[in-house]
């Protein structure tokens, strides 16, 4: 079970996170006790992780690509978003298969 803690400080200017580090992975019969599951993402957001980590760590990684090629003037919390859900659809969606 992830245990995940965000708070809001100085009137919401910033933001104090903190979670468990025990990871599984879907693959192994073992845990790790060392597991990140807070990540910096670009322009001061940040992104926490629960489930499987193989699985968040992707979409974390592809959140963090999408976010990077992001133009100066779409960076607002909607557009990130819509980067989410693409990363998300990105790393779940089965690939088209070939004809």
């Amino acid at each position: 079970m992830t245990i995940g803690i965000g708070l809001l400080c100085q009137g919401g200017k910033c933001i104090l996170m903190g979670a468990d580090k025990r990871g599984t992975y879907e693959y192994a019969a073992t845990s790790n006790d060392e597991c990140g599951k807070l990540f910096d993402l670009p322009f001061g957001f940040c992104g926490a992780i629960a489930g499987t980590v193989s699985y968040a760590e992707a979409v974390i990684s592809e959140l963090h690509h999408r976010m990077g090629s992001l133009a100066e003037n779409a960076r607002s919390v909607e557009f990130i978003k819509r980067e989410l859900v693409s990363a998300l659809q990105h790393s779940f969606l089965p690939l088209p298969s070939a004809s």
